[in-house]
């Protein structure tokens, strides 16, 4: 896995696929993470884990409610950024 935990370093090595959605996919399935929503230095926990795959990779804009304790989202909509 990568030392600096960025997809763009795994990116460049292709061991864990060619794009940042492969990427995020094996990382998921294959190292027992999760996805989740970065935006700039804060990282969110999604709970809708079925649905975030299928725009793993991808700017996203998400629609739910943030317990800021434990910075997780309870999920309504994710929908592909416009």
């Amino acid at each position: 896995h990568s030392l600096t935990h960025s997809h763009q370093e795994m990116l460049k090595s292709k061991s864990m696929g060619g794009t940042s959605a492969e990427c995020a996919r094996y990382c998921a399935k294959q190292m027992g993470g999760e996805f989740v929503l970065s935006a700039g230095k804060d990282v969110y926990r999604i709970d809708n884990q079925v649905e975030a795959e299928k725009l793993a990779g991808q700017r996203v804009k998400i629609s739910g409610t943030l317990d800021a304790k434990t910075k997780a989202i309870h999920v309504v909509a994710i929908e592909p950024e416009k």
